[in-house]
């Protein structure tokens, strides 16, 4: 049975709909092809998930295990992605620079599964169509993103 061996959170508010997860060794420059069925991208030392909206936070929840955790049957939806990890540490980030959490050492540097699963979309959605300019919309989005090493 997989074991969580860490955790770290962060809230942030998506940038043009973006949200990154940086690995500390983060050097290169990642521009994906973004498509509407999709809500995660990953490439070596980073993680893109987009949002519904940029007029909110959202938390984001990074976990590192040691193999691969059940999938949360609650969640809207989730996906799974590959990713080399050059340091092996991870943290949350507004557009690749200010970080918004702890870094978080999913393990030793190497290959990783990294699994998006996404909650309180519906919920954003409705709030957002019927939102005063000057109510808050925190913690309504949630991101849970799990690391764990690729066997």
């Amino acid at each position: 049975m997989a074991q969580l061996t860490g955790m770290a959170t962060g809230r942030v508010k998506p940038d043009h709909r973006l949200i990154s997860i940086l690995g500390t060794g983060y050097t290169d420059s990642f521009a994906p092809e973004f498509t509407r069925d999709r809500f995660c991208y990953a490439d070596r030392d980073i993680v893109y998930l987009t949002s519904i909206s940029q007029h909110h936070r959202a938390m984001v929840t990074l976990e590192a295990w040691d193999d691969a955790p059940a999938v949360r049957r609650a969640d809207e939806a989730f996906e799974t992605v590959e990713l080399e990890l050059t340091t092996g540490q991870v943290y949350v980030c507004s557009m690749m620079e200010t970080r918004v959490s702890p870094v978080l050492t999913v393990g030793p540097p190497g290959a990783y599964v990294a699994r998006a699963e996404v909650s309180g979309r519906a919920e954003l959605r409705e709030r957002l169509a019927h939102m005063d300019m000057s109510e808050r919309l925190d913690d309504i989005e949630q991101f849970r993103v799990r690391f764990w090493p690729r066997r």
